[in-house]
């Protein structure tokens, strides 16, 4: 299970005051109404040349960028402004970071150092709010948290969805109540949040056990439907279109890849079921590269969960079944390779102990896929 800290679990609820005392100059014109429209696939695209904008300026400083915010939710109704988190090793010395942001648009209207050091910047046209913090606030980890948890639970994201249109109604002649209106779903949803967090580890969100087996090729429909599922929802949340998903050919390499590796006596193609249904695969054996040591490196191919299934403990079931698999085999390292646009991914191989090791290759979109290792405690080798 996750227990996450106090810090985390309590949200700071400011107030008008707060938020006048922390205003630099003239508010954001996007603060002066609330229209709130469809999900807009474009908007994965704004957040990726926005943050490539930040990062070529602000070089070595950045420590991780992410989209948050509705718009970063794909299928969730949302104002049409891009929400960034950008996390900096301290936001106190202002002179390190706001000129070189100043210089590609972006204006300071938020100092709050009371609230974990948040700065907010906005893009010249105020379609971007740029949110600064520094390492170790609890924040970001809220908002990553909850975009990942509506990606993954329709059921919250239409309920935030109604609420958010309900309260634009509501505050219209007062919008700059919006903000603080929407405290109330956000705590309630948070709250399944962590209660799904601090359930044992290996059950679902209701408790029900998550098994892991061994596939056979009368799993072969099942894991595909999985695979394209997982897919479809991730390819989405990074701007590429799900035509290139179903596209003949790579379905066919698709079912051929799974084929061979379920058939291969140097792989393990793996399901994870509950209550009977298979809501998870994996995939782990020899590193694909003849550069990599296969006396002391596996690599993960990839871990897939229904996305009606993410946040459920699924994948992290299935990502101990390939440390499980490392142990055995006396490996020392772990491989794998995580396309950049994925950033849920991407959190939660980083929530597990993986590295990016610098190497990378093409992927869609101009975005690479990015390689990160994973070393074994000598605890769990060769128990």
């Amino acid at each position: 299970m996750t227990e996450y800290p106090q810090e985390v679990v309590q949200r700071f609820h400011g107030g008008p005051e707060q938020l006048a005392a922390g205003l630099v100059g003239e508010p954001p014109r996007g603060w002066r109404s609330v229209v709130i429209e469809d999900y807009e696939p474009a908007w994965a695209d704004r957040f990726v040349t926005a943050s490539s904008a930040i990062g070529a300026v602000l070089g070595d400083l950045v420590l991780d960028i992410e989209h948050v915010g509705s718009t970063s939710v794909p299928g969730l109704a949302a104002k049409p402004i891009i929400d960034i988190d950008l996390l900096l090793e301290d936001t106190t010395d202002e002179s390190r970071y706001v000129p070189a942001l100043e210089g590609i648009g972006y204006r300071l209207v938020l100092r709050e150092p009371w609230w974990h050091g948040h700065r907010m910047l906005v893009s010249k046209t105020d379609d971007v709010n740029l949110h600064v913090w520094p390492q170790g606030a609890p924040e970001p980890t809220r908002h990553r948290l909850l975009r990942d948890w509506l990606r993954s639970h329709p059921k919250d994201r239409d309920l935030y969805a109604a609420t958010k249109r309900r309260l634009a109604h509501e505050t219209a002649e007062r919008p700059s109540d919006y903000s603080l209106a929407k405290n109330d779903v956000i705590d309630q949803i948070l709250g399944r949040v962590f209660a799904a967090a601090s359930r044992p580890s290996g059950t679902d969100l209701g408790g029900r056990p998550v098994r892991v087996r061994t596939a056979t090729l009368d799993d072969l429909e099942s894991v595909i439907d999985v695979h394209t599922q997982a897919r479809l929802a991730y390819y989405e949340a990074g701007g590429l279109a799900p035509e290139a998903v179903r596209d003949p050919a790579l379905v066919r390499e698709q079912r051929n890849g799974w084929t061979e590796a379920i058939r291969s006596p140097v792989k393990r193609v793996l399901c994870a079921t509950a209550d009977g249904e298979i809501v998870g695969i994996g995939a782990m054996g020899p590193p694909h590269s003849a550069d990599e040591d296969a006396g002391s490196v596996g690599q993960l191919y990839q871990i897939h969960v229904l996305p009606g299934r993410w946040g459920n403990g699924v994948g992290s079931t299935l990502h101990a079944a390939f440390v499980s698999y490392l142990a055995e085999a006396a490996l020392q390292t772990g491989l794998l390779e995580v396309w950049e646009r994925n950033a849920r991914a991407r959190s939660f191989y980083a929530r597990h102990g993986w590295e990016p090791d610098g190497r990378s290759r093409p992927g869609p979109l101009g975005a690479p896929y990015v390689q990160m290792r994973l070393t074994v405690p000598r605890t769990a080798v060769g128990r």
